[in-house]
């Protein structure tokens, strides 16, 4: 895995990501980093599940594993300013495109 992630090109990797993991998996992925990364910012348990789309309880869990030291790795990588702005601009794109459509919900967008 860690030759996959520094021995490829970011064309590549998402590439392979795509054939390798199914939308489902995808969105999945996306929404643990963006609930970890609510998290790091402190934003309230309803709203991140509201924004999510989760529930409060998988949001709770989530914070306490945060809290007991089991995302350290995720979090330190989250704080680089580059991945960190990145990631928000993605979030922002898609809630911006969420309140717009209003009617679809974020799979149904990512999945489009």
């Amino acid at each position: 895995i860690i030759s996959f992630l520094s021995e490829t090109t970011e064309g590549a990797r998402r590439r392979i990501f795509h054939e390798l993991f199914t939308k489902t998996e995808r969105l999945m992925i996306a929404k643990r980093i963006a609930l970890l990364l609510y998290i790091s910012d402190g934003m309230p348990t309803h709203t991140i599940s509201q924004i999510l789309k989760m529930s409060p309880s998988t949001v709770a869990r989530f914070e306490l594993k945060t809290t007991l030291g089991r995302y350290a790795n995720t979090h330190k990588w989250l704080r680089q300013e580059r991945v960190r702005n990145k990631v928000m601009r993605i979030l922002k794109s898609l809630s911006a495109v969420v309140f717009e459509a209003n009617k679809k919900t974020l799979r149904q967008l990512l999945e489009e």
